[in-house]
């Protein structure tokens, strides 16, 4: 899939070179030294057709032929009615107008003539649209304010994988939101290292993710321009080739904290932040969590996609359809009690690795070094036998993992949080068996419904050795629903039983109970049934 920024950034290659270099600290307080508007073509350099004919909404001027090769798809009505065509790419544009402006709050695009002009002509295939700097505006204070218009391919005949309307529809979506985003003065150049095009990428991500909010039933994620972060997917999160496939991490972000989350990252980048910062700024700000944290837990989600998808695990229902991430690192095939890991990743980029097992184990994380606040570290353990395990690790300590058993597969996702090049190595390596010795010998009751009955109570069996225990609960996806610490009396051994309370609003489902003593670790399912 191609649109507008495939074709408009070939003008920029050359001229990349010569843009002020600002160090990484620097690029805050100096932004506006790269705030070139060079991604967008201008009027001067269009030529566009003999466009004869005109259809005006409250927002958007249409502009159109019926005659020659820009004529708009098959016409079966008399020239002086509105071809269903225009009618359909009409409705999808108020439709998109109001959807940003009014349910999601973004200021208006600057209008020349008070509407959007929209160039419905024959694009050289496989371009879609792109939208064109204009006029620059001299009635606001920003720097960089253009009017600008939206062109849009004329015919759209199956050579795009959709039918022409279905086409018409997110094509007029994905371009208006360009349309917004020139209002917003946004970066098109930077200094993140390795970064081409600037915010460029975010614009992508965001016009490609509010194609689904519009039209979530028009599934087009086939297109190979889509699938590039899936297929490989090591690089940095600004890596200008994810700028479609990565609409997923707005996916992500957006349903698990609210679609106006969006909407906060770019009134962030209104106020002068590129798009880099603006994410930091407000998922920290909004979530509780740091941008690197939310990049690995994408990853431990994005798992679940193509055929790894899994319905209450993946980022969206739609995941059945994307590809399968492909884990790019080394895959170890056979484990032997022992495997040291050692890789170097670059900024802001996850690495990933997979070790198979044939035998049951438990399994641990020795650190080869202290790494500060560089690295962040998570796992699946993918299990057939029951729910898949995916939590998080320390590698500036010995972190326990957990039990494998024959075929399953444990996937580790590292991810670097600063802005240098990291060199790192761990060991995965088999530990004895837990002080738990008898894993939790039963849980009751199960199902359980918090309304009648306001505590599990957990049987465990324990050793001399222990001091103290944990449990804790989890939720499918991994997430801590409650946790609660018991000091064990001095000597303790053999079964106990163990109330840990649970709340009445805890929601129906399968939840996950995971007992600690020491560095082992061992779980329960647990259904909460009202």
């Amino acid at each position: 899939m191609q649109k507008w920024s495939d074709i408009v950034l070939i003008l920029i290659l050359l001229p990349i070179s010569l843009f002020s270099k600002i160090s990484v600290s620097n690029y805050r307080q100096e932004g506006t030294k790269v705030r070139q508007i060079r991604g967008l073509r201008k009027s001067s350099e269009i030529k566009r057709p003999s466009l004869p004919k005109t259809h005006q909404t409250k927002n958007f001027t249409f502009h159109y032929t019926l005659t020659g090769p820009d004529s708009i798809s098959k016409v079966d009505k008399d020239d002086n009615s509105i071809p269903d065509y225009i009618d359909s790419a009409a409705t999808a544009a108020e439709y998109s107008y109001d959807l940003l402006l009014d349910s999601l709050g973004y200021s208006p695009p600057p209008l020349q003539n008070q509407r959007v002009d929209v160039y419905l002509y024959n694009l050289e295939y496989p371009t879609w649209g792109y939208p064109t700097q204009n006029e620059k505006v001299k009635t606001t204070s920003r720097e960089y304010d253009y009017y600008s218009s939206m062109n849009i391919e004329n015919d759209f005949q199956g050579e795009y994988g959709l039918g022409k309307y279905e086409a018409v529809k997110i094509t007029i979506a994905h371009e208006f939101y360009h349309i917004v985003q020139l209002g917003y003065n946004y970066f098109e150049s930077g200094e993140l290292p390795g970064q081409k095009y600037g915010d460029t990428y975010f614009l992508e991500w965001s016009s490609t993710w509010f194609e689904d909010v519009a039209y979530p039933q028009v599934n087009h994620y086939d297109y190979q321009l889509f699938n590039e972060f899936f297929n490989s997917a090591q690089e940095p999160l600004w890596t200008y080739r994810y700028r479609y496939s990565l609409s997923t991490f707005l996916k992500y972000l957006s349903n698990d904290f609210g679609i106006n989350l969006i909407t906060k990252i770019w009134e962030s980048i209104k106020k002068g932040n590129q798009a880099f910062y603006a994410l930091k700024e407000v998922l920290l700000e909004e979530t509780g969590k740091r941008l690197a944290w939310h990049w690995n837990k994408f990853f431990r989600v994005a798992y679940y996609s193509g055929d790894n998808y899994v319905p209450e695990k993946s980022i969206c229902p739609d995941a059945k359809y994307f590809k399968e991430l492909r884990i790019d690192s080394t895959s170890y095939q056979v484990f032997e009690g022992k495997q040291t890991i050692q890789s170097r990743t670059s900024p802001y980029s996850t690495n990933s690795f997979t070790i198979s097992f044939d035998k049951s184990q438990y399994l641990g994380v020795d650190r080869e070094k202290n790494y500060g606040d560089s690295l962040l570290t998570g796992y699946i353990i993918e299990s057939e036998e029951q729910s898949d395990l995916e939590s998080e690790f320390n590698l500036n300590r010995y972190s326990t993992l957990g039990k494998v058993s024959q075929q399953n597969k444990l996937i580790i996702f590292a991810t670097n949080k600063t802005m240098e090049n990291v060199e790192y190595s761990f060991v995965v390596s088999e530990r004895p068996r837990p002080f738990v010795d008898s894993k939790i010998s039963n849980l009751y009751p199960n199902p359980i419904d918090p309304s009648l009955k306001n505590h599990i109570a957990v049987e465990i069996k324990t050793d001399s050795r222990n001091n103290n225990l944990t449990l804790a609960l989890f939720n499918i996806l991994g997430q801590k629903v409650k946790g609660h610490k018991y000091i064990l009396p001095q000597k303790s051994h053999g079964t106990r039983v163990y109330q840990f309370p649970i709340s009445r609003s805890l929601a129906s489902g399968v939840y996950i109970i995971r007992c600690q003593t020491g560095r082992d670790v061992d779980t329960r399912k647990i259904t909460i049934l009202k």
